[in-house]
């Protein structure tokens, strides 16, 4: 038979999950502490494993198609190169034989100027590394029961 205590316990028990029930999920803060596997630390001892944890896929490494139109415009590049050589060479006479060279190398430039352009348009499929790494801040979902994590975004810049 129950007494007033065990009552009191059970009003208090139903009054707490009434409470719960009317709060699906709960907002926590945690830090990155390993991507491979992904672990979150979201209080001084706990730690969540890959496997609590549901991420966003903006937070995530993943492909996707995207449709490009890029002009370069043109572009012209100029340049001007100047180049100098002063020689004077004496060799040593080794059995009878000898040379001697001097000259100079004036000045000899070269101007040029060239225009380039590209258009870049279609379907690419591209790579968006937006993975979290070690340390990064994040916001995170507790869902009802507290089983499993919804990772929303990442804190600050």
């Amino acid at each position: 038979m129950y007494d007033m205590n065990d009552l009191l316990r059970i009003i208090k028990q139903a009054s707490v999950n009434a409470v719960n029930a009317s709060k699906p999920v709960n907002i926590v803060f945690g830090t990155v502490i390993s991507t491979s596997p992904l672990q979150i630390q979201i209080e001084q001892k706990l730690t969540l494993g890959k496997d609590q944890l549901v991420v966003a896929k903006h937070l995530t490494n993943y492909s996707t198609t995207m449709n490009v139109y890029m002009d370069t415009n043109s572009k012209t590049v100029s340049f001007n190169f100047s180049h100098e050589h002063n020689v004077n060479l004496d060799t040593d006479e080794k059995e009878n034989h000898k040379h001697k060279v001097s000259g100079n190398t004036s000045n000899k430039t070269l101007e040029e100027s060239k225009t380039h352009n590209h258009n870049i348009s279609g379907d690419f499929n591209v790579v968006i590394k937006n993975g979290l790494l070690v340390g990064e801040k994040v916001i995170l979902a507790r869902m009802q029961e507290g089983q499993k994590y919804i990772v929303l975004d990442r804190i600050g810049g």
